[in-house]
């Protein structure tokens, strides 16, 4: 039934989809929770999410531990996949595929990640309606509390229609 419903909703009240997203995702993803990720964002084919500064996040040399900088950028992908793809979110079965990170800078403080789609959102769904499936890249930065980039990463992400 939500598959039939979302996109009638999103037609005239997407932002009341992707506020539904963020709270949904917000509830299921445990890692996120672990970790402590805040999301802030889901919109048209971007998303924001938030990670405060912790000691158990450090590393060995007092900067934020790698994973813990990748999962908020995969968190951050993933609101952008949600929200590019909103209308059929409860038609869908969306994977990370792959990664690529480049580490920047040492990251010392709290930590925002905002992702985009490389592609228009449009443009994905347009693909997935038509092939069922849909092959993607979103691109993430991480920046420090100085607004200062720590981190450039990719996700790919493969998304299909559930059967």
């Amino acid at each position: 039934m939500l598959k039939h419903v979302l996109p009638l909703i999103h037609k005239v009240r997407p932002t009341m989809v992707h506020g539904m997203i963020m709270a949904r995702m917000s509830e299921i993803i445990p890692f996120n929770k672990l970790l402590g990720i805040e999301l802030q964002a889901v919109e048209d084919g971007v998303g924001r999410a938030f990670l405060p500064h912790r000691d158990d996040l450090l590393n060995h040399i007092g900067t934020v531990h790698a994973t813990a900088i990748y999962g908020l950028a995969e968190a951050a992908s993933g609101c952008a996949m949600s929200g590019a793809l909103a209308p059929m979110i409860a038609a869908i079965k969306p994977v990370a595929a792959s990664a690529k990170i480049d580490y920047l800078k040492a990251a010392k403080t709290a930590l925002t990640a905002i992702g985009r789609t490389v592609e228009a959102p449009s443009t994905l769904r347009e693909t997935l309606k038509r092939d069922r499936k849909a092959r993607f890249n979103v691109q993430v930065d991480v920046a420090d509390a100085n607004h200062e980039q720590v981190a450039s990463i990719v996700v790919e992400w493969h998304v299909s229609l559930k059967a």
